[in-house]
């Protein structure tokens, strides 16, 4: 009894300490959920130059003029971006293109996703106009069956002290033997 009121007061602490995102275990979702955030900062950062400039970057200047005024735009005032920030999780760099058709803006932003292949903004491609396909994303797909940290401690917390009940009733019948 004391073995199970004990780890009823270990999973309370975890239930009430700040909860983990089970993503965290989970790193393609967290890639994903990633350079989702990173596509948002890099479209910020074009809106910034297109408001300072009056105009978008061309394809052929595509992200390096939001990286250095080697061209001596009047109204510039970047640095926008560094070239660190268009790395992916995936170590390969953010693409640009413009016009996009698909885009509601006059330009795409979108990284090369998890197969790491071009689709132009498809199939698995993080992209600033549309959701990536989920089933490359495998977690995304998968129910999984707690939500939180908390409830794996708990679960291995409730195992552990089962454990430890057998072991000291296996000890007390050996004794009397």
């Amino acid at each position: 009894m004391k073995t199970i009121i004990t780890n009823f007061l270990i999973a309370a602490l975890f239930i009430i300490s700040p909860q983990f995102s089970f993503a965290e275990l989970l790193p393609e979702q967290k890639n994903l959920e990633t350079t989702q955030k990173q596509i948002i900062e890099i479209d910020a950062q074009i809106e910034a130059f297109r408001n300072d400039v009056g105009r978008y970057p061309s394809n052929e200047e595509g992200f390096a003029v939001l990286i250095e005024n080697s061209a001596k735009l009047a109204g510039w005032k970047g640095p926008y971006l560094t070239e660190e920030s268009l790395i992916d999780p995936w170590d390969m760099r953010i693409r640009y293109i413009t016009p996009h058709s698909q885009s509601p803006k006059e330009y795409g932003v979108y990284s090369l996703g998890i197969n790491v292949i071009d689709n132009v903004g498809y199939v698995d491609d993080v992209t600033s106009w549309n959701e990536p396909d989920a089933s490359y994303y495998h977690e995304k797909k998968q129910p999984l069956p707690f939500k939180s940290m908390a409830g794996v401690a708990f679960l291995l917390f409730f195992i552990w002290g089962d454990i430890v009940r057998r072991q000291r009733n296996k000890k007390k019948l050996s004794e009397k033997a």
